[in-house]
């Protein structure tokens, strides 16, 4: 949560929404913390709702644009708190929405992804062939941390990651 009036929600996303006019509809994640959490606790929470994101991200990559570089991505938005998450599952301190209203780029205040050197476990995770193997190949990616990128930053990736002739 970012204040009482907005919500900081996790969207999984290919490195293909990134040239869109506009991020895009999807569900997406937050953490359902209590009042009273924060600091380092408020931060483990975060963190379980961009994994949730992260592996979504993952399952976009293999059925929806298995052409994206294999890389995470996650688009931190900060949007108006307009109704409560159900929770990911019982129990669960991550809350999940789907977003039905029309967001923008400037909605977005980061962006959370993978570089370049985790592209390997990237492809293991996504040609698994089993579930054991995809748990294996799963654990390794969790090696690799997804990299911090500030908003203004996208026309600068959107270059960079742009395919070379």
């Amino acid at each position: 949560m970012c204040d009482t009036d907005r919500m900081r929600l996790y969207l999984p996303a290919t490195l293909a929404d990134l040239a869109a006019d506009a991020p895009p509809r999807l569900r997406a994640f937050t953490a359902q913390a209590p009042a009273d959490v924060r600091g380092d606790d408020l931060e483990v929470l975060e963190d379980e709702a961009q994994d949730e994101a992260a592996l979504e991200s993952l399952r976009r990559l293999r059925d929806d644009a298995p052409a994206a570089p294999p890389r995470r991505l996650v688009l931190a938005l900060d949007l108006p708190l307009t109704r409560t998450p159900e929770p990911l599952e019982e129990g669960s301190s991550t809350g999940v929405l789907e977003v039905d209203t029309p967001v923008t780029w400037s909605d977005v205040v980061a962006f959370l992804l993978d570089g370049e050197d985790a592209e390997d476990a990237v492809r293991a995770v996504l040609a698994a062939e089993d579930q054991d193997r995809a748990d294996a190949a799963l654990a390794e990616l969790w090696d690799h941390a997804l990299q911090w990128f500030d908003a203004s930053e996208r026309p600068r990736l959107v270059e960079g990651l742009a395919p070379r002739d």
